[in-house]
């Protein structure tokens, strides 16, 4: 076996004409096992997270639940290129060979992968407390600012009303603190593009709406600038 450590340091050179065995220890059970728990439990609250803060009009089980697939696969990446250098620069080829085709819509949904990945990192190369702590604090973070957004929701509300309901109904939205920001008047209905300054109102409004005896219908789509 030839020497490697000279000087405490590992040349490239020395690397390749070594024991790699010497160099790479294999993972007994115990720590796979722990890893791969570590890395399904913080999937696990990614998923939950997710599914808590979507306020979109399309949720997307797939891709919620791939989300803890991917921090386990990324775990499993992880241990594989430390126990094995031959077998991570297979992998650092195979991986860059791969293109990914779908594409991803809401800009938070980028946020959610790329935590996915990096918690599926740390929990590979085992450092559990970084993991743990740094994807609470994401959790926490989304939250937060998630909630803070909802203080005020957008909305497109399209209105179908009697001859003399125009009227009535731009009442009935000043009283329910809505803010218009367009409107479109067609032949049968009247298109109206509105800010709810608070969620909890949304369902008041829609409430009156249902009552007014002008209104004939009206449908209520949810959107993000």
């Amino acid at each position: 076996m030839i020497e490697i450590l000279k000087n405490d340091r590992l040349s490239f050179e020395d690397l390749f004409n070594s024991d790699l065995s010497s160099i790479f220890q294999d993972l007994s059970f115990s720590q796979i096992s722990l890893c791969l728990a570590i890395s399904l439990l913080l999937g696990i609250f990614i998923f939950v997270v997710y599914r808590l803060n979507y306020k979109g009009t399309m949720y997307s089980y797939a891709f919620n639940a791939s989300l803890v697939s991917m921090c386990i696969i990324t775990a499993i990446m992880m241990m594989a290129i430390s126990s094995n250098i031959v077998l991570s620069l297979g992998m650092v080829g195979a991986l860059s060979i791969v293109r990914f085709r779908t594409p991803i819509k809401d800009p938070s949904d980028t946020v959610y992968v790329y935590w996915a990945i990096c918690a599926g990192i740390t929990a590979g190369v085992g450092i559990y407390g970084i993991a743990i702590i740094g994807n609470l604090l994401i959790g926490i973070i989304i939250t937060v600012f998630t909630r803070l957004n909802l203080e005020s929701r957008r909305i497109l509300l399209i209105v179908k009303t009697k001859d003399a309901g125009q009227q009535e109904v731009e009442e009935i939205l000043n009283k329910k603190f809505v803010f218009i920001k367009s409107k479109f008047v067609g032949p049968k209905e009247i298109e109206y593009n509105v800010v709810v300054k608070k969620e909890k109102l949304i369902n008041e409004l829609e409430k009156s709406l249902h009552e007014n005896q002008n209104v004939l219908a009206f449908t209520r789509l949810d959107y993000e600038e």
